[in-house]
């Protein structure tokens, strides 16, 4: 059995090159269009990273990976949702390259822990390796069947197998869950992982649009194929390539850690160390885009940070928070009187904004998306067809683009900042002089 011999993501393409295709996914699916310069610019210039990157990813995405002859090869990638019932995007933390070696081992250890389950005996990995030992492998010919190294020397199996290669493959096999590791009275031991029955359509839907998405579409993988009942208009598919770094960052709330991150400035456009406390996740529906809000000790700030510019090379678990509930519960009070995903560390009282539409029996969907958009903000139902809406922000310049939304329903308007009521008043007058300009030019 011959060794597979692919182009894509294996244990030797570390950390540096996975991030590489991280940001080549991104950013050839949403902008696209790059030439060999512009590839080179997203992995600072080293052109055989880039090519590296770029070949992994015609490999791993090789139907919608494109390119066409414009002032030269120009690469992008085209996935079109409406035809794709699942995530393609999901194939980056899937792909590896493995031997015929490592099929067979994993099917012989499976067997074994298989035969021996519910017997009350301790299977070690010393156990495991001597049941190993005694396999002989036929072909379809009835001949030992031989396994081949890089060199070109074939040994059988019981030779090709190390005690070290053993533990690798079962220390990954329990990382994967399918196997179970417990301490016993002669060091580890190994048994076969509980399997459930899960609904797919649940799956279905986990796999798209729930955080950590690729967790469901693993396990969807392993169902039997069927018809989804889900179709989805808008599916932000790009937001798989960050499912690691929301990993990563979900272990650290759950244990109330910090953690040292790679984070990318758009002033400095490099990375630095930062050590955060990650509090909460939030997702832009508008934009696709996905924050972390943090507490930085170290600036005494809360602060959120984008997932796509977060690098895991370098990342490590700091200390446990004891606080933690505290800091967190202050951060989701600052996001009451926040409209999008700033935080503002003020000291100052946040300003009323309020303002009140009127509508009809025929324009009641602009009442109901008042409702629906309203996030943290109260509508109040004034009958007459008149909905009033409140909110107090540290910022209503924020609010701005949402109300101006609303204009030509808007009866009575107030927002207790200058700053927020001079800019509204300005782009007003401007979309008035417009209106203007505009129908003078087709009256003429």
């Amino acid at each position: 059995m011959r060794k597979t011999k692919t182009t894509v993501i294996d244990d030797r393409m570390k950390r540096k090159k996975l991030e590489g295709v991280r940001i080549f996914v991104r950013d050839l699916f949403i902008n696209g269009f790059r030439n060999r310069n512009g590839l080179n610019e997203l992995v600072d210039n080293k052109g055989r990273a880039a090519d590296e990157s770029r070949q992994i990813i015609a490999s791993i995405l090789r139907e919608y990976y494109k390119f066409e002859k414009k002032d030269g090869e120009r690469y992008f990638i085209a996935i079109d949702t409406r035809e794709n019932r699942h995530n393609p995007i999901h194939n980056i933390w899937k792909t590896k390259t493995f031997s015929g070696a490592d099929i067979m081992m994993h099917f012989y250890i499976l067997d074994y822990l298989a035969q021996n389950r519910g017997k009350n005996i301790e299977i070690t990995r010393e156990s495991i390796f001597d049941y190993l030992q005694g396999i002989t492998s036929y072909d379809e010919n009835d001949e030992i069947r031989l396994f081949e190294k890089k060199d070109g020397t074939e040994l059988a199996v019981s030779e090709n197998l190390t005690k070290s290669k053993l533990y690798d493959t079962l220390t990954e096999m329990t990382e994967l869950g399918i196997t179970i590791r417990n301490r016993g009275a002669n060091g580890y031991c190994y048994s076969l992982a509980d399997s459930y029955d899960v609904d797919t359509d649940m799956l279905d839907f986990a796999s798209e649009v729930m955080p950590i998405s690729t967790v469901g579409s693993y396990l969807l993988d392993r169902q039997d194929p069927s018809a989804s009942i889900f179709a989805f208009k808008h599916n932000m598919i790009s937001q798989v390539v960050d499912d690691e770094v929301m990993y990563a960052l979900f272990e650290a709330i759950n244990e109330h850690r910090e953690i040292s991150l790679d984070v990318y400035s758009r002033t400095t456009k490099q990375y630095s160390s930062k050590t955060l406390l990650p509090l909460f996740i939030m997702r832009n529906v508008q934009t696709g885009r996905q924050y972390v809000a943090c507490w930085s000790e170290e600036t005494g700030y809360y602060k959120p940070i984008r997932l796509d510019y977060i690098n895991l090379r370098r990342r490590s678990k700091k200390g446990v928070v004891d606080d933690y509930s505290s800091i967190k519960g202050k951060c989701k009070e600052l996001y009451k009187h926040s409209w999008g995903v700033n935080i503002f560390n003020t000291d100052l009282p946040p300003r009323r904004v309020m303002f009140t539409i009127q509508v009809d029996e025929t324009r009641e969907y602009i009442a109901k998306r008042l409702m629906r958009e309203k996030r943290n903000g109260k509508v109040e139902e004034l009958g007459d067809w008149k909905y009033r809406f409140n909110m107090d922000l540290y910022d209503p310049v924020e609010i701005l683009p949402w109300i101006t939304t609303f204009y030509g329903s808007i009866i009575e308007l107030e927002i207790d900042d200058e700053v927020a009521m001079a800019k509204l008043k300005g782009n007003f007058k401007k979309m008035i002089e417009n209106h203007t300009e505009s129908k003078e030019a087709l009256d003429a």
